[in-house]
């Protein structure tokens, strides 16, 4: 029997990619924090998997289609050789199409990857143009299982799947082919790097992290609360996405600190948990607002401003809080101009978004070093400068969607 039996042709969707890999940074966030707070919830990645384990598949969608806003599943055409459900770390290869090749190290890769994968590794293949031919089969199956891998994600062909049925190892494919391969493909890379954008993963093994300051965002948050609030004693509330993500747990402990060192008369509640879902967001905060009447002032550190804004107002307590939120958009400019939102931290997402492909840049094509930390100042966006923002995000949109000058001049006076 060849060596090689087994590795096949495969194309996995970057949906597969983004479901794993979120999945992944979630549990490395969580342990990271952990290990960096006492006073959380100390997982291991070994429960937290196992926590993951008990989760419907379609929960884990939902709530990730609210964060990101994202189809973030796989697509229908891939189904399992038996039911299954399984969670773990991902070890990704990609293949290359290198047609007639008679290298015999070609795959060698794939065998590598197999091999540094352990308990709880899922294999994930990417692989060029891959419909017809199979992705894995019997010899992968039995060597991913004798290491403890859960299972394996293939878009494309799975053979040998009554052997993979009967020594119950589920895989994710999309139909039954006998092809293979050997000959036809060369591994091109495992484990390929990223960059974090807004939150950090520290001990993931990410190239670098780019996002604003969380600490000066938190500390400038409860500083200008602090001002707008004079003397008036009180409680003050702030909400995040999840205090086990590094960014928001910063934001939370620079607001705290600040308060208690220049503003002791105003008392800090927990922090409010929404993870960005809308009507969590409003729920809670409507339940806030019932049981502390006394409160003063609110800190939203995620773009969950709107359901926050609207509770405020159904609780008729709008115009009594100082609020101070996250971020601008359209939807937001309304509170700022009437006053009811007094500012909003600017976390500048384009920014962000350019350091983060230079950076990738940096070290796929200039061989640039890693564990880059670019920690950009966050911008104070307020009633008097709000024009000047919005006329940079329409110029900024101009320029890149083709719109005119004029067009752009109208969309601003369309929100103002």
């Amino acid at each position: 029997m060849h060596p090689h039996r087994g590795f096949s042709k495969t194309s996995i969707l970057v949906t597969v990619l983004a479901l794993v890999f979120t999945s992944i940074a979630a549990i490395h966030v969580r342990r990271a924090h952990a290990e960096s707070n006492p006073a959380a919830t100390s997982l291991t990645d070994s429960e937290l998997v196992v926590q993951f384990r008990h989760v419907e598949v379609a929960s884990v969608s939902d709530a990730l289609e609210q964060i990101t806003h994202k189809r973030m599943y796989m697509s229908h055409r891939m189904q399992p050789i038996f039911t299954a459900k399984f969670a773990g770390y991902a070890r990704t290869v990609q293949l290359k199409k290198d047609e007639g090749n008679d290298d015999p190290e070609a795959l060698t890769g794939m065998l590598e990857a197999i091999d540094q994968g352990s308990t709880d590794s899922v294999y994930v293949m990417v692989v060029e143009d891959g419909e017809d031919i199979a992705g894995m089969g019997g010899l992968m199956g039995t060597a991913m299982a004798a290491r403890g891998y859960a299972g394996a994600v293939i878009d494309g062909g799975v053979r040998d799947v009554a052997y993979l049925r009967k020594v119950a190892f589920p895989v994710f494919a999309t139909g039954i082919v006998p092809s293979t391969s050997v000959h036809h493909y060369r591994f091109a890379g495992a484990q390929i790097p990223v960059v974090c954008v807004a939150t950090d993963a520290p001990n993931s093994g990410r190239l670098g992290i780019v996002a604003v300051d969380t600490l000066a965002s938190g500390a400038i948050a409860a500083d200008l609360m602090g001002r707008f609030l004079g003397e008036r004693a009180g409680s003050v509330a702030i909400t995040v996405f999840d205090m086990a993500i590094t960014e928001h747990a910063e934001k939370y402990s620079a607001f705290e600190t600040t308060l208690q060192s220049f503003y002791p008369h105003l008392r800090l509640l927990k922090p409010i948990e929404d993870h960005d879902v809308d009507k969590e967001a409003y729920r809670k905060c409507r339940k806030l607002f019932e049981e502390h009447p006394d409160l003063a002032g609110l800190y939203v550190t995620t773009e969950a401003s709107i359901p926050v804004l609207r509770a405020a107002c159904d609780a008729k307590v709008l115009e009594r809080l100082t609020i101070i939120t996250t971020d601008l958009f359209p939807d937001l400019v309304p509170y700022i101009q009437s006053g009811a939102v007094v500012a909003t931290i600017y976390q500048r997402p384009r920014a962000q978004g350019q350091m983060a492909l230079r950076m990738l840049h940096e070290f796929l094509a200039e061989g640039g070093r890693r564990s880059h930390q670019v920690a950009l100042a966050p911008h104070l966006v307020m009633r008097g400068n709000l024009d000047f923002f919005l006329n940079r995000q329409w110029q900024e949109s101009a320029g890149k969607n083709g719109h005119s000058a004029k067009e752009s001049r109208e969309k601003i006076q369309d929100l103002a």
